[in-house]
């Protein structure tokens, strides 16, 4: 069924970008699905805001989340994902990086909104 919803749900994005004025925000790792949000990012008129912690930081804020809210329960497994997409983000291009072990969430909203609002 993976090979047949990620087309659909592709398509869905897409046609939610063009039928909207209004901004979409996609929270995603890219790392599955890399060459769609890269597509995106050319073909839109996309702003990329990259946010980082550490991978201790990262993993006991998943430890904190109830079970079934992760993509993996496993500490190894996570730890796998966050060095996949440290390895695939690191020289990413972003026009707005924050650091989420300096900034609080309401910092980091009013930070994403300011500069969105001056490209």
């Amino acid at each position: 069924y993976r090979k047949q919803a990620i087309p659909a749900l592709h398509r869905t994005i897409e046609e939610s970008i063009d039928a909207s004025q209004a901004p979409l925000v996609i929270e995603t790792t890219a790392l599955s699905e890399r060459d769609f949000i890269e597509g995106l990012i050319e073909s839109r008129n996309a702003f990329v805001v990259l946010l980082s912690a550490s991978m201790e930081t990262a993993l006991a804020r998943i430890e904190e989340r109830p079970r079934g809210r992760n993509l993996s329960n496993s500490p190894g497994t996570n730890q796998w994902i966050w060095e996949r997409f440290v390895d695939a983000h690191s020289d990413r291009e972003a026009d707005l990086r924050i650091d989420t072990e300096q900034v609080e969430p309401s910092e980091a909203a009013r930070l994403i909104d300011q500069a969105a609002r001056a490209v």
